[in-house]
């Protein structure tokens, strides 16, 4: 009787065991109350939300077609009964058709769908996007971000202001209509966007659906300012705002000065002085509660009475601070571009009336030097002057006297070998009260520089651009990124003008048909004088115009960055765009 016993305890774990075989989850998932909604925001239709419930804990996996390029997102990696998924990177003008696949804990799963979005158009107007070059696999990796400025044939557009985001062919994945003009703007390490308007004095976050998370603004010009937003003690920002390693913002600030004997006149170095309002930049940093941290004024850095072509112009600042100084605003400085510099607790500002890009202390306010045509500084500030030295490229030796400096510059940014790059503007290519370059001769370039901060020395080592009947002259705005995975350069011609007979114009008047070209530049030629022949030239790997097609008027761009092949909506995770590779 004993030994029976113990023989049917021995079998319990083994029948259990075949019982629980048995048992074992072979049901798919259960999928009902499947939606595929556009986004709400019409500001920033090229998004949906797929929302469905599952009868047990699921993830969810989408296969998205557009009837051109199809891809699949892995939308929920954690499992549950209720799912909703964002989407991004809807092509304009196509319809989409969405299959959704369940897949529970036991890798059981099953399928619904497809289920149909009707076509999103693009918002009018729009520009043409023609793509002149794409080679994808010498490209860097991601999707690039620009803004969109808008003329008519006889006026500016200043209440139009959107964003735009392309893949590498150049198809439109993501558009943001602000409702204002934007020039800075950047993806932030959340996935969010943060832009900028200079003259309306804010800077504004959004989240990948066009939803304002944050806003700040100026407490001196910013007018019907939107409940919530933080305000900064500063007559405005303006032209770059980026977010610095210990999370504060850096931008640029802007101070008025009444000046009773300033200069009057770029032409003629015997005009009388006369009084003028002058505008000066301001070095900021805020925290984002909008709390100063530093202020320091370029008044009380640099030679206010020295100037340069468009100076003693009203300018940029015009629409700003014009109806309240009309006839003697100056745009003395017209600080366009700054960045921070981590290696020492700097920054660098570039000045485009000034042509020149200055390193400041960030704690100090002390001026570190100044990379720019040396004409025209006086003691203490030559002093700072970086001097030009010789340079080897290609096997040449180039003569100090080929060094070329900058003129009107944007952008400067910091490289990975720790040299400068910047966009060139080459507007006059000279000072008052020399004979400046016409605009039809004129021709801009991305240059990159390296400085020796101990010997005060700088040398050219690379550039793109130059003289010529090919030349490409942006007189305005503009761009050049290093970028870190290939060491190509994007470069952003934001500010092309043509005149009516053909020829390169400036931004003086309306006749004349605007345009931008983005262009991704593979860096193969080291530096040598720019009228040396027998050097292998730099290598386009992506060029896109953008322009309208009308006789005058079209559309201009800010600047372009290239950003991650994701678009993060925090909280939902990484949501990918379809790439080249992955169209049937």
């Amino acid at each position: 009787m004993i030994r029976s016993l113990v023989t049917i305890r021995r079998a319990l774990p083994i029948l259990v065991a075949l019982t629980l075989a048995g048992c074992a989850d072979e049901a798919a998932p259960v999928i009902r109350d499947v939606t595929v909604k556009q986004t709400d925001n019409e500001k920033t239709p090229l998004a949906a939300i797929v929302t469905l419930l599952t009868h047990e804990p699921a993830r969810i996996r989408l296969d998205i077609s557009d009837g051109t390029n199809g891809w699949s997102l892995d939308a929920e990696p954690d499992y549950d009964r209720s799912h909703e998924i964002p989407v991004f990177g809807l092509r304009p003008g196509r319809e989409h058709s969405f299959t959704v696949y369940a897949i529970d804990e036991s890798e059981n799963s099953s399928v619904a769908g497809p289920f149909i979005l009707a076509p999103i158009p693009l918002p009018d107007p729009f520009p043409d996007i023609r793509v002149t070059a794409s080679n994808v696999s010498a490209m860097e990796p991601g999707l690039t971000l620009f803004n969109l400025m808008h003329w008519y044939e006889d006026r500016r557009d200043v209440e139009y202001g959107s964003l735009v985001i392309i893949n590498e062919l150049a198809e439109v994945v993501w558009f943001h209509e602000a409702g204002f003009p934007i020039l800075d703007a950047r993806q932030l390490e959340n996935g969010n966007i943060l832009y900028m308007n200079s003259k309306y004095g804010m800077l504004v976050e959004v989240d990948m659906f066009g939803n304002t998370v944050s806003r700040w603004h100026s407490t001196g010009v910013a007018k019907d300012v939107p409940e919530g937003s933080i305000p900064v003690e500063t007559e405005t920002f303006h032209h770059e705002v980026s977010v610095m390693p210990n999370g504060n913002f850096l931008t640029l600030g802007a101070e008025l000065r009444d000046f009773d004997d300033y200069p009057s006149s770029e032409q003629d170095p015997d005009a009388p002085s006369e009084p003028a309002t002058v505008v000066g930049d301001v070095i900021l940093e805020f925290t984002p509660d909008g709390d100063i941290v530093h202020s320091w004024s370029f008044f009380d850095i640099l030679d206010p009475y020295r100037f340069g072509y468009q100076s003693l112009d009203p300018g940029f600042w015009r629409p700003v601070f014009g109806e309240n100084h009309a006839g003697t605003l100056r745009d003395w400085m017209h600080g366009n571009g700054i960045i921070y510099d981590d290696r020492d607790h700097s920054v660098i500002v570039s000045s485009r009336t000034q042509d020149a890009v200055v390193k400041v202390d960030l704690d100090t306010g002390e001026l570190k030097w100044i990379l720019g045509v040396p004409n025209g500084w006086q003691e203490p500030w030559s002093d700072h002057l970086l001097a030009p030295v010789q340079f080897i490229g290609m096997g040449r030796y180039a003569d100090k006297k080929d060094m070329e400096w900058s003129y009107h510059q944007h952008a400067p940014m910091i490289t990975p070998r720790g040299t400068l790059l910047l966009y060139d503007n080459g507007n006059f290519r000279s000072r008052p009260f020399d004979v400046s370059q016409k605009p039809e001769d004129s021709y801009s370039r991305a240059v990159e520089y390296s400085i020796n901060e101990k010997t005060m020395e700088v040398s050219e080592v690379w550039s793109h651009g130059g003289p010529g009947d090919d030349a490409i002259y942006s007189s305005f705005i503009s761009d050049a990124d290093w970028l870190p995975r290939t060491e190509n350069v994007l470069v952003t011609h934001g500010g092309i003008l043509i005149a009516q007979d053909g020829k390169r114009a400036d931004g003086v008047g309306l006749d004349v048909r605007r345009s931008a070209q983005i262009m991704e530049i593979k860096r193969v030629n080291t530096i040598v004088p720019f009228q040396s022949q027998g050097f292998v030239p730099n290598e386009t790997v992506f060029e896109i115009t953008i322009d309208a097609d009308t006789a005058t008027g079209g559309w201009h761009v800010y600047r372009a960055e290239r950003i991650s092949s994701t678009l993060h909506h925090e909280g939902w995770g990484n949501v990918a765009t379809p790439t080249a590779d992955e169209n049937p």
